[in-house]
């Protein structure tokens, strides 16, 4: 997720970014997909999964909270769609990230 939120600041610096690498973003979003039921996937048998996937979903929304998303157009249009897939949980951790780096300029 850091690389998907850096893409303008990793193109501009010329840094590697792994997104840079898919052929399209219809890919990259499948590879999210992917590593998103994957993920659950190997949580399943874990004690406590509940927690362990508000883990995996608050962690979509503590990423895509990050202000670089609302300055990149395409960035913050993907990041709707994989908030859709984090749920409620990853909402909850969205709602909250935003407004902490919102009231704690600088974070």
């Amino acid at each position: 997720m850091d690389y998907f939120v850096d893409q303008e600041e990793d193109k501009i610096g010329g840094d590697l970014n792994f997104c840079f690498y898919y052929e399209n973003e219809e890919t990259m979003m499948e590879r999210f997909n992917h590593f998103i039921v994957n993920a659950d996937a190997a949580i399943a048998d874990m004690p406590d999964k509940n927690f362990h996937l508000m883990i995996n979903r608050g962690l979509l929304g503590i990423y895509l909270a990050d202000k670089k998303v609302a300055k990149q157009r395409n960035v913050r249009i993907l990041a709707r769609k994989l908030m859709r897939r984090a749920g409620g949980a990853g909402l909850f951790f969205f709602v909250n990230g935003w407004l902490y780096r919102r009231i704690r300029p600088g974070i």
